[in-house]
């Protein structure tokens, strides 16, 4: 099933670079191809009569997951289970994790200032990032980052007020209220699919429309960092970044 599967994440992701390509309004690549993929499915499993405890062991759907009250997080606990000293981080771990969570974290932010050209302010940025991190963190969440390519996307979907985040925060505060899981519904190639035309539009954006924006050294350091990336990982991609000897545009 993978094989097919990989196929329908990958034409959900060229239709949305085709209707990009095609000059088709901002917001209608940003929702058709999703809509269209997961109202698709959902029809082809009904019209054809498919098991859905099949479509999760062949791995179409993720596994089951029940309806959980929110307040479960806290109340559904085994303290008893954890070993607390290795909760506490090493002083040089520490260190040496922070730095790399703020140099990351400061190269997202300058990524956002270079693809849109609103300028921010580092300071607060790293700090807001932390505070809220910290209450989520709390809360049961995960930590906050900024996104270069989701605010790529919100950009080119028409969205550059607030609204968007605030709609999206809305829609994740009921979702979690309501217990409800959500990913019972959607297929794993739709996530697939979102994430290659997120990676898509960041490889455009920096490999191709940074041409205009950045001289040839610059260009140069890009394609280092994009094919260390692809080949060595992250981390050595943020190195060539930062050791780059900076020169005439």
């Amino acid at each position: 099933q993978a094989p097919a599967q990989l196929a329908c994440a990958v034409g959900m992701a060229s239709s949305s670079m085709l209707l990009r390509g095609c000059q088709c309004p901002p917001r209608l690549v940003a929702v058709a191809p999703m809509t269209l993929a997961l109202f698709g499915f959902w029809c082809c499993v009904f019209i054809a009569g498919l098991d859905i405890m099949s479509l999760r062991e062949t791995g179409w759907l993720f596994p089951a997951a029940e309806d959980q009250p929110f307040w479960e997080m806290w109340t559904a606990q085994q303290p008893d289970l954890v070993d607390w000293p290795l909760l506490v981080p090493q002083p040089s771990t520490f260190a040496g994790l922070g730095m790399v969570l703020m140099l990351s974290l400061t190269l997202r932010v300058a990524g956002i200032e270079g693809s849109t050209g609103v300028v921010l302010d580092v300071d607060e940025e790293v700090k807001w990032t932390g505070v809220s991190s910290a209450v989520a963190g709390l809360c049961g969440g995960v930590i906050g980052s900024h996104s270069p390519g989701l605010t790529t996307f919100n950009q080119e979907a028409g969205m550059t007020c607030v609204r968007a985040a605030l709609l999206a925060a809305i829609f994740q505060l009921g979702l979690w209220f309501s217990g409800v899981p959500a990913m019972n519904f959607f297929p794993r190639f739709l996530l697939a699919g979102i994430l290659m035309n997120l990676g898509l539009v960041m490889l455009v954006e920096w490999m191709w429309t940074a041409r205009r924006k950045v001289g040839k050294l610059g260009l140069l350091v890009i394609y280092a960092q994009v094919a260390s990336s692809a080949i060595l990982g992250l981390l050595p991609s943020v190195l060539i970044g930062v050791a780059a000897p900076r020169g005439p545009a």
